[in-house]
């Protein structure tokens, strides 16, 4: 009873030590330990469990003999002999002796069967454990003895960094510190569920913080700009902090909101007014002329020079004329100038729209593709755990997409797969060389009406036909 309170103290404690961590691997180690062994010296299985030691007794009440409970763990019958002793302790008038009880019993696979000894003459008797031998007669000879045996044990899996694998949803710098070896853009190891709080995902790479970048602070994503800067090359750069003159990265650091040649301008309609106070200037100047003219010859009031006089101010007015005409022109070349500046400095900014819609689509496209992935492994996820509920087993998907029985479960014929075990059991065994096919095609679908067997070519004519 001690050593199997120790045994259970041990496995506990191991579980409780390997569960700590989500990410394990099998590590194989050595043990001493008893099994059943056939006359080649090969394992066949543990050994006979021996339980429920009842002493013996005789009195004035009748007869209790002591008795022994064998179980089988074996899948198959077996035919066993056993020896062991008994002693009386003594009473007065009756010394202690030790007497052997041999007896021969069939136990059936994975049952159990009592073995009743004799009654004692008189007062109580009990059975010796330590004496206790057997051995197994069919079907085949088995010895049970004490041998080193390998076996396996999950513990936590090492990473490269040589550190325990982080689990899901640790916080992580590198892939190869996480379990999965996936280090997701929120900085969390695992499949990548979405940015933390506070958080908007950048170029489908980091997560950051919106609106945090200061002026001249370098950026990933445009939004990361505070309030009052704006997104401009890589950096953060002030908005209308630009005087006319000085040069500039974007055209919204002008203050006039207008450049050329990276330096900012003045705003060409200002060039266009001043033409129109010029015009206003000349043609006053014209009317205040023509008034001295006419002033001139009326004081003259002669005839003679006055043809001479109007001659001479049209000369004037012609020269006047002539030169606000070569300002204007040279005006109007600005102003040309400056709306084909303008034109251009419209295409720039269409096809910086352009550019963001398109980054914004291809995020979009990768943001439903994640969430589609997500949906798939959500899928085979509750599939399994339904599986392992119902047949209490753990289940891995392998990678034709077929749900098979983890490490450590064997049955002959199935090669670990679900479905096979499945129609097995129901069917009581599957042909040599036949396969079991999904009626639906739908390898998460191992119900036993969806289940059926087949030879390998009728199997390949099921998913050949299948679209024809």
């Amino acid at each position: 009873m001690k050593k199997l309170i120790f045994g259970l103290f041990l496995i506990i404690s191991f579980i409780s030590s390997v569960s700590a961590c989500q990410y394990k691997v099998n590590e194989i180690y050595h043990e001493v330990e008893m099994g059943l062994y056939d006359s080649s010296g090969n394992y066949v299985g543990e050994p006979l469990i021996l339980s429920n030691f009842s002493g013996g007794y005789q009195n004035i009440a009748g007869c209790g003999p002591l008795s022994i409970i064998i179980s089988n763990p074996l899948s198959f019958d077996i035919n066993v002999e056993i020896n062991f002793t008994a002693r009386h302790d003594g009473i007065i008038g009756w010394p202690q002796e030790d007497y052997l009880i041999s007896r021969a019993i069939t136990i059936k696979s994975f049952s159990s069967e009592q073995i009743v000894g004799d009654c004692p003459s008189v007062g109580g008797s009990r059975l010796l454990e330590d004496s206790i031998e057997y051995v197994i007669t069919s079907p085949k000879l088995l010895i049970p003895k004490m041998q080193e045996v390998e076996k396996q044990k999950e513990i936590c899996k090492i990473c490269p960094n040589e550190k325990q694998c982080l689990d899901d949803g640790a916080s992580c710098d590198l892939p190869i510190v996480c379990g999965s070896n996936i280090c997701n853009p929120d900085n969390k190891c695992g499949t990548f569920q979405g940015c933390s709080q506070g958080k908007k995902l950048c170029n489908n790479i980091s997560c950051l913080t919106p609106s945090i970048k200061k002026t001249e602070e370098a950026y990933l994503c445009d939004w990361e700009c505070a309030s009052g800067t704006i997104a401009c090359n890589g950096i953060c750069r002030n908005v209308s902090s630009k005087k006319i003159g000085q040069e500039y990265y974007c055209i919204e650091e002008c203050k006039s909101g207008y450049g050329k040649e990276n330096k900012c301008i003045r705003n060409p309609n200002v060039a266009r007014n001043l033409l129109i106070l010029f015009i206003s200037i000349i043609l006053l100047i014209l009317g205040i002329a023509s008034y001295f003219i006419i002033g001139a010859i009326n004081e003259k009031r002669g005839r003679r020079k006055e043809k001479e006089i109007i001659k001479e101010a049209e000369e004037k007015a012609e020269k006047i004329i002539s030169s606000a005409k070569n300002k204007l022109k040279r005006l109007n070349d600005e102003i040309e100038k400056s709306e084909k500046l303008k034109t251009e400095l419209n295409s720039l900014k269409k096809g910086s729209i352009e550019a963001r819609k398109i980054k914004k689509e291809l995020e979009e496209t990768n943001e439903s593709i994640q969430k589609e992935r997500i949906r798939q492994e959500e899928e085979i996820k509750n599939t399994l755990e339904a599986y392992e509920k119902r047949y209490s087993h753990r289940f891995v998907l392998d990678n034709k997409g077929y749900i098979r029985f983890a490490k450590g479960f064997i049955s002959a014929g199935i090669g670990g797969y679900l479905h096979r075990w499945i129609y097995k059991n129901v069917h009581g065994k599957i042909n040599d060389g036949y396969e079991i096919h999904h009626k639906d095609f739908n390898k998460f679908n191992n119900e036993i009406n969806n289940l059926e067997e087949l030879t390998p070519k009728e199997h390949q004519n099921k998913h050949l036909n299948r679209y024809r």
